[in-house]
């Protein structure tokens, strides 16, 4: 069990690192965001069982999203699919991950959160020293430049 466990990690971290360089100036530009802020500032007031319970309802909602979105590639939708899977982990990365972090010393109370919140981060910090991984970063960061000049507008 967790050897399947430490592989999901595993797959999840490659990834998050192919896609970190990409995502991350978005998710620093909705940091600043006064909605977010607010979002931040609220969730990290709540006591540990009100954090869980919003990152609960943001799983709720969001989750099944992503399987929406695969249905719909399943089902022939390949454009809906596409833009539904984008937008569902878009929506993912800004709300669950700005309500995770905000709420993450409270979650962290919870015995059975810090220990898999432990086990997330030493598999991720051994899995960041693999030539895999250091490779899958390195194709995210080609990734960024090759975004920033193909949608960089033309100079005058």
């Amino acid at each position: 069990m967790m050897a399947l466990l430490r592989g999901l990690i595993a797959a999840a971290i490659i990834a998050q690192e192919i896609c970190r360089p990409i995502v991350a100036p978005v998710l620093r530009l909705s940091a600043r965001l006064a909605l977010m802020q607010r979002l931040s500032a609220w969730v990290a007031g709540l006591a540990r069982f009100g954090v869980l319970a919003v990152l609960g309802a943001a799983f709720v909602v969001v989750e099944p999203l992503k399987i929406l979105a695969l249905w719909l590639l399943a089902a022939g939708q390949p454009l809906a699919g596409a833009a539904m899977f984008v937008a569902s982990h878009g929506l993912s990365l800004l709300l669950v991950e700005r309500i995770l972090h905000a709420g993450l010393p409270q979650l962290r109370s919870f015995g059975w959160f810090e220990r898999v919140y432990g086990l997330v981060v030493v598999v991720r910090t051994r899995l960041a020293r693999l030539p895999p991984v250091r490779r899958a970063r390195v194709v995210g960061w080609r990734t960024r430049r090759w975004l920033r000049r193909v949608l960089r507008p033309p100079r005058k």
